[in-house]
């Protein structure tokens, strides 16, 4: 196959299924929102290829690991893929107002075939490409944890087959609002500064 064919490929698997390619962002991001009452949703984007490489083969270059997660049996690569994720739940820690580190409850994982997928497209894509670039599909996913009522401050401590990991705290302004009526004015948080 040539590289157009290879790169044409690419491009449409990379578009199939729902998923985002990340272009801008490709390490890790941890966003927690924390709501009044203390309860924190979070919500991760994961480049699994990365994840899975330094979990599995941190001695191959991204070409060899690709290659082969993209060559495993599907039962093979699902079975690597959950024990990254129970690895994820393990040492995912996050810490309010000093606190003890706490777990996180209720993930929502993608499947491994989706997974896998994304794989292989990734792989397609740096065969396609001159310099052997391609793009790490991150996958969202998602978990909570209830806090004591008041948070004044979080830590987070990033499992280390994340890496460099992007960290992003919220606090919702939150309103119920009729529909078919204008809500009131919601001022917007000011950072301090």
């Amino acid at each position: 196959m040539t590289r157009r064919v290879l790169g044409a490929l690419a491009l449409l698997l990379c578009t199939v299924g729902g998923v985002a390619v990340a272009h801008e962002l490709g390490e890790p991001s941890i966003t927690l929102s924390v709501r009044e009452g203390g309860f924190v949703g979070v919500r991760m984007q994961v480049p699994w290829s990365a994840v899975l490489r330094r979990r599995f083969f941190p001695d191959l270059n991204a070409t060899q690991a690709l290659g082969t997660l993209a060559s495993l049996p599907p039962a093979s690569f699902a079975a690597k893929l959950l024990d990254a994720q129970r690895d994820i739940e393990r040492t995912l820690r996050v810490r309010a107002d000093g606190a003890p580190p706490r777990g996180l409850a209720r993930y929502v994982w993608p499947s491994a075939g989706d997974v896998q997928q994304a794989v292989r497209t990734e792989m397609m894509e740096r065969m396609a490409t001159p310099d052997g670039s391609g793009h790490a599909v991150r996958f969202p996913v998602s978990a909570e944890l209830q806090l004591s009522s008041t948070v004044r401050s979080v830590q987070v401590q990033p499992p280390a087959v994340f890496g460099a990991t992007m960290v992003t705290l919220q606090r919702p302004v939150e309103r119920m609002v009729r529909g078919g009526v204008m809500s009131s004015p919601m001022a917007m948080p000011v950072p301090p500064g």
